[in-house]
């Protein structure tokens, strides 16, 4: 359990992971430009999590710098004034969670997810939700006038999407479970 709180943080930002690799630089991409079969992002910004315990709630948030490139993703997550240093690492085939208290690794974001903290998320959808389109296996998916989607449910998570004025990607969601978890992320693209 000395991983929850930095696993739930990477929660927000997870993808493919490559051991101790980072990914490459990658030139943002606008969501036009977004194949439904190719991911390629390279995004920061702030991620909240709050979580039901049997003490009650727990919250905690992070910085964050993702880059994702098709399945591939690596996250480093940060606190304030760079403290508390995690990284999150996906290659299509393991995922591998290293901070100051060791490593963990499993054969997919979510068992990762479920190895540290017990409890599931629709983590690989993340990086779907991050550019604005549906994952597999959304439901009941909702959009404005623009045509920019606004909600998506998968399971038991429903996301929330808002966009500045007229930009075709997000720049926060907003991830509801029905159990009361809670992930609220900000996204930041480079100009």
């Amino acid at each position: 359990m000395k991983f929850i709180r930095p696993l739930i943080l990477t929660l927000v930002a997870t993808g493919s992971l490559t051991a101790c690799q980072t990914l490459p630089k990658t030139t943002p991409v606008i969501s036009e430009q977004v194949h439904d079969d190719v991911l390629r992002f390279a995004i920061t910004g702030k991620i909240g999590i709050t979580t039901n315990t049997a003490n009650g709630k727990q919250a905690g948030s992070a910085f964050y710098n993702w880059g994702q490139e098709d399945e591939r993703f690596a996250i480093d997550l940060t606190g304030a004034f760079g403290m508390g240093a995690t990284q999150i690492r996906y290659d299509g085939q393991q995922a591998t969670l290293t901070n100051d208290k060791g490593e963990i690794q499993a054969d997919s974001p979510e068992e990762l997810l479920q190895k540290a903290t017990g409890w599931h998320a629709p983590i690989s959808h993340l990086p779907h939700w991050i550019v604005g389109k549906t994952a597999q296996g959304d439901t009941d998916s909702q959009q404005d006038e623009q045509g920019r989607l606004t909600q998506s449910t998968n399971d038991e998570w429903t996301a929330s999407f808002e966009y500045p004025k007229n930009s075709p990607r997000p720049s926060r969601l907003i991830i509801n479970h029905t159990d009361g978890h809670r992930v609220v992320m900000t996204i930041v693209y480079p100009n």
